[in-house]
């Protein structure tokens, strides 16, 4: 007779969100060490530890699994957005807070969110989304930064996607050097709030309209830059 210390222990099972989520961390490590590429259901399966035909019965294609990380990782940034802000904070705490909470992400989340963006099949499911969640973080700033700095709608839009875009592309490139997103938060928060007061004066109210087809051309000295349309 066996003894019950010997018993191999039965592993609880699995609710089906704790499932999906097994299936979903595994595919994401598949992804980080592997590259997009590998990212099949056979090999998710595997490195789950579990059968092919348990993941289809959570997932149905692999354009589904992919979608579920997707809609995890904007789960995610929604929880750290401007959402959280009500619509009378002071603009400069946005600022603050959003662009730690956006390169806390970038440092932590951002190379599965790159790798899911590679692949041009996955890019036809992040767009509409991407697109979406870009929109309304762009709206977000240009109304605070009109109703704070006075700046034209224009020049609003031109500086809102330049902040929401730029922390994107260095994240990955101030990670490498060793900064940590505290230092960049704080550096970046700085040039930003410090060119939107230098944008503001230069472009605020009474300022000539400014165009968003055209480059800027550089006027005589002591005269305000204008864009002709």
């Amino acid at each position: 007779m066996v003894s019950a210390a010997k018993r191999t222990p039965v592993r609880p099972r699995l609710s089906a969100q704790q499932r999906r989520d097994q299936i979903m961390d595994s595919a994401t490590t598949l992804i980080l060490q592997r590259g997009l590429l590998h990212c099949t259901l056979e090999e998710v399966a595997a490195t789950a530890g579990i059968s092919k035909a348990l993941i289809y019965r959570h997932f149905s294609s692999r354009d589904e699994l992919l979608l579920a990380l997707l809609e995890r990782e904007y789960s995610v940034l929604r929880g750290r957005g401007l959402g959280a802000f009500a619509p009378d904070t002071p603009f400069e705490h946005v600022v603050r807070v959003a662009t730690l909470k956006a390169f806390e992400y970038l440092y932590e989340r951002g190379a599965i969110l790159r790798e899911l963006a590679s692949d041009r099949s996955t890019q036809q499911l992040l767009q509409p989304r991407d697109r979406e969640e870009r929109m309304a973080s762009t709206r977000f700033f240009v109304d605070k930064s009109i109703r704070t700095y006075g700046l034209p709608p224009e020049v609003a839009q031109i500086i809102a996607v330049i902040t929401i875009n730029a922390p994107l592309s260095a994240a990955r490139g101030l990670r490498k050097f060793g900064f940590s997103p505290q230092v960049s938060a704080d550096v970046w928060t700085e040039f930003v709030l410090g060119g939107w007061e230098a944008v503001g004066r230069r472009f605020g109210t009474g300022a000539a309209p400014v165009s968003p087809s055209r480059h800027t051309e550089t006027t005589k000295p002591g005269r305000r830059t204008t864009v002709k349309r």
